[in-house]
C-alpha cells in the first residue's frame, strides 16, 4: 500500500509541476500558486510518510513557479525543468503499455482541446490524438477492433467539444 501511494504521489508532483510550469508560462498568478501549493502539499505528504524530500519555489513575473524537487536523493526538477529520467529512475519505471500511453496521449489532446480558443487549434489536437491511434494499430499494438472502438470514443469528443461552438 505505502509503495502504491508513494507511486501516486510522485505521478500527482509530476503532473502538479507540469501544470505549474503551464500556468507560470501563460501569466496566471493564482492558478501558478495553487499548483506550486499541490506540489508542496504532495511533498510534505512524502515527508510524513518517513520519505526523504526537499524542495523550492521562486517569484516568476508575479507568478510562483516550482524551482526544484529533491526526493529519495534525486533531482527530479532542478532549474524549473522536470528530468524525467530521474522521475523514471525514481520510480523504477517499468514500460508503459500502449493503452496507457493512448491514455495519456488522449488526456493531453483533451487538454489542448479544452485549452485552445481556436476551432482549427482544436481540430488540430483532434487529428494529432487519431494519428496516435492509427499509429498504434500500424505498428500491431492494438486490433483493428480496439482501433476502432478507440476512434469511436474519440469522435465523440470531436461531437462533444469541437462542434458545440
Amino acid at each position: 500500500m505505502k509503495a502504491k501511494l508513494y507511486e501516486d504521489l510522485i505521478k500527482r508532483i509530476v503532473r502538479n509541476t507540469e501544470q505549474n510550469f503551464d500556468n507560470a508560462d501563460r501569466l496566471d498568478i493564482t492558478r501558478s500558486a495553487t499548483t506550486a501549493g499541490a506540489v508542496s502539499a504532495n511533498i510534505l505528504t512524502l515527508i510524513a510518510l518517513g520519505f526523504e524530500a526537499d524542495h523550492g519555489d521562486w517569484e516568476d513575473r508575479g507568478c510562483l513557479r516550482v524551482g526544484y524537487i529533491k526526493i529519495a536523493g534525486k533531482e527530479i526538477v532542478k532549474n524549473s525543468r522536470i528530468d524525467y529520467n530521474a522521475v523514471a529512475d525514481l520510480l523504477k519505471a517499468r514500460p508503459a503499455t500502449t493503452e496507457e500511453i493512448l491514455e495519456a496521449t488522449r488526456q493531453e489532446a483533451e487538454h489542448e482541446i479544452e485549452r485552445t480558443g481556436s476551432v482549427n487549434g482544436q481540430i488540430a489536437w483532434y487529428h494529432t490524438h487519431c494519428g496516435e491511434i492509427e499509429m498504434a494499430k500500424f505498428l500491431g499494438l492494438i486490433t483493428e477492433e480496439r482501433r476502432a472502438e478507440l476512434e469511436a470514443e474519440w469522435k465523440q469528443v470531436k461531437k462533444d467539444r469541437i462542434w458545440k461552438h
